[in-house]
């Protein structure tokens, strides 16, 4: 039968190894969360393109627009 300190080792290591899995998974969820912007950042670029509008900016001011290079 394990004494106390065996016993208080074991729930270290336990707890020890649960924050580490915690850890990884909060990691992986923040990849994750990322890749999905990456994902709709693309999607309103390509939608953009499809519609051949262009960022534009006027005599070099901070406003930014968007003009139409259809032909």
């Amino acid at each position: 039968m394990p004494d106390e300190n065996e016993t208080k080792l074991t729930t270290i290591q336990t707890d020890l190894e649960t924050s580490r899995m915690l850890g990884l998974i909060a990691a992986a969820h923040e990849r994750s969360k990322a890749a999905q912007l990456r994902v709709l950042v693309k999607r309103e670029y390509d939608t953009l393109a499809g519609l051949k509008l262009l960022p534009t900016v006027d005599d070099d001011s901070a406003r930014a627009g968007y003009r139409s290079i259809a032909e």
